[in-house]
């Protein structure tokens, strides 16, 4: 089930889908869960936003549509300690500091494709120690250097696709023991000897696509004896 609200002409607009038909009705919302959506038509109201998300809170769509960082600034210091995807793709965003001030306990997906970030320091002080699933393709980032210092124990997928990335050394110092799939496209890495030493036992995918690498040909042998997919 999935409630859309939509802003047309300044009025703001209930719909409710189960098994893909409209179905009109009542929504008790607890006092507590008020809050949430007052923030979430904040949001709409200002940037004419489309709003998609479960009616349990598990997933928060807010993709394509163009919104800047003061967009986020609403979510600031609110509880949605059952969304499990937040979905911020092909934005304006450089700035998402804000997301350290988010209960998002639950979090098990962020994405954050094609936006205009550099700097993703706050990772380290956010609360998302359930997050699997981490989409930072397209964006401005070079240093990557916090990665040493997240709390991702359960992170299953890192996508760090088109950014500016040369020195990727965190990695060996990265507790990501869960890690399956590691997406490094179109950056700047050259040194592929790294990979020889990571720690990520239960990595299948490597993607190395479009890079500067520089590498024997005996690694490239180990990557592909060790790994399921391995796209340099």
């Amino acid at each position: 089930m999935k409630i859309i609200f939509k802003n047309i002409k300044n009025k703001l607009k209930l719909k409710i889908i189960k098994h893909n038909k409209v179905i009109l009705r009542s929504l008790n919302i607890k006092k507590e869960e008020f809050k949430k959506y007052e923030t979430l038509k904040k949001i709409k109201d200002k940037f004419n936003l489309y709003l998609i998300m479960d009616i349990d809170f598990e997933y928060l769509g807010l993709s394509y549509h163009y919104m800047r960082n003061e967009g986020l600034l609403y979510l600031n210091n609110i509880e949605f300690t059952e969304v499990k995807i937040l979905t911020l793709n092909c934005n304006l965003l450089s700035d998402i500091t804000v997301l350290k001030n988010v209960n998002l306990r639950a979090l098990e997906t962020l994405e954050l494709e094609d936006n205009q970030i550099s700097d993703i320091s706050v990772l380290e002080n956010v609360n998302f120690k359930n997050l699997k699933r981490l989409n930072l393709d397209g964006n401005h980032i070079s240093d990557i250097s916090v990665l040493e210092n997240v709390n991702f124990k359960k992170l299953e997928m890192l996508n760090l696709r088109c950014n500016y990335i040369s020195d990727i050394s965190v990695l060996e110092k990265a507790n990501f023991k869960e890690l399956k799939k590691l997406i490094l496209s179109y950056n700047l890495i050259s040194d592929i000897k790294l990979f020889e030493r990571l720690k990520f036992k239960k990595l299948k995918m490597l993607c190395l696509l479009c890079n500067k690498l520089n590498y024997p040909s005996q690694i490239e042998a180990y990557l592909k004896s060790k790994l399921e997919h391995f796209c340099y």
